[in-house]
């Protein structure tokens, strides 16, 4: 793991946006969509051509500067950030700019895209887009940028599945052992894990109780955010189709920060209030952010109960496909001395 300096989970990374579950459309299969008969074409493929047509007409807007083209692309309820700059102001040509779809989910009235972008004086990265449909079209309902590449697995984070057999077991957290004990800020939390056939699920428990997503902070307090669980390291080993042992490693954290959240009072007056945000990191073995849950974009994967941190990390997020049964471990990042924790399968 890279030992860079780690990129602080603040006001910026709340990036607010709302998605479902649905299917994924890799890279190679969004040609084939394209150049289906209508004929032949299945109503989920036509819904992906769909919103791959509105996802081309956002970069015709930025190429051409056409800021008016731009705000007909949006929904009706799409928050202010949503018509945020991509390499440049809204209103001024990018002939250069391309926008290239590497993913798209789509289920019922809303869907998804993950996009690779390239513009002339600013580096390539992604481009994430959430659509819902309104009026019989689809309209960009929230979107954002990042200069990490985009992470095509990703997609199953920003579009979580259906909850596994732990979910359906009324999450017997316990049942699930503890991992070793560590040292320092560490000290102040116990970790335990389980996976089923769709999640890997942590729980960090903290020795006193957290405040809940959102919950106002008194004033005396309005600097100060929860401590942090510890930063936990994710090794994944499989064999893949080859019989090649195959081993990932991801790092997770978890934190809360402190926003800011705008309100009205009875006469409408606009009242900013500060409050407490909680949000998760992956990032890649080379220091890379894979991708968040935001609170707001992807905040189903961490709930606050009590005195836990839940958090649910969909198996395939992690790049886990097909019939082979990973095996993964747990480690905390400053105690690297501890024994792995070894994630068993959960069994009702």
């Amino acid at each position: 793991m890279t030992k860079k300096s780690r990129v602080a989970i603040g006001v910026a990374a709340l990036t607010v946006m709302t998605l479902g579950v649905g299917g994924f459309l890799a890279k190679a299969q969004i040609g084939a969509i394209m150049n289906k008969s209508p004929a032949r074409e299945r109503p989920m493929q036509r819904a992906q051509e769909d919103v791959l047509a509105a996802f081309g007409q956002i970069e015709k807007a930025l190429r051409d500067g056409d800021g008016v083209r731009l705000a007909s692309l949006m929904a009706r309820r799409a928050p202010p950030a949503a018509t945020l700059k991509v390499g440049y102001d809204i209103g001024v040509p990018q002939p250069g700019l391309r926008l290239e779809p590497i993913a798209v989910c789509v289920r019922g009235d809303q869907a998804f895209v993950v996009a690779r972008y390239e513009a002339p004086a600013s580096n390539t990265g992604s481009y994430l887009v959430r659509y819902a449909r309104e009026d019989g079209a689809w309209k960009i309902a929230d979107q954002t940028t990042s200069d990490a590449p985009p992470y095509r697995p990703a997609v199953y984070a920003y579009l979580p599945p259906d909850g596994g057999a732990f979910t359906h077991a009324g999450l017997p957290w316990r049942a699930i052992p503890h991992a070793a004990a560590g040292r320092g800020n560490a000290e102040q939390w116990k970790v335990q894990a389980i996976r089923d056939e769709n999640y890997l699920h942590l729980r960090f428990e903290a020795k006193a109780s957290l405040p809940a997503h959102q919950a106002p902070i008194p004033e005396a307090d309005a600097g100060r955010a929860p401590a942090a669980p510890p930063r936990m390291l994710v090794t994944v080993t499989m064999t893949d189709d080859r019989q090649t042992i195959v081993r990932s490693t991801f790092e997770l954290q978890v934190a809360a920060a402190v926003a800011s959240r705008v309100t009205q009072d009875a006469t409408g007056k606009a009242e900013t209030q500060r409050v407490t945000a909680y949000a998760m990191v992956l990032r890649g073995d080379h220091d890379e952010t894979l991708f968040d849950s935001s609170p707001g974009a992807f905040n189903r994967l961490v709930e606050i109960r009590d005195r836990f941190i839940d958090v649910r990390l969909p198996l395939k997020s992690l790049g886990l496909h097909g019939r082979s049964v990973p095996e993964i471990d747990l480690r905390r990042v400053d105690t690297p001395e501890l024994t792995p924790y070894r994630v068993a399968r959960f069994s009702p």
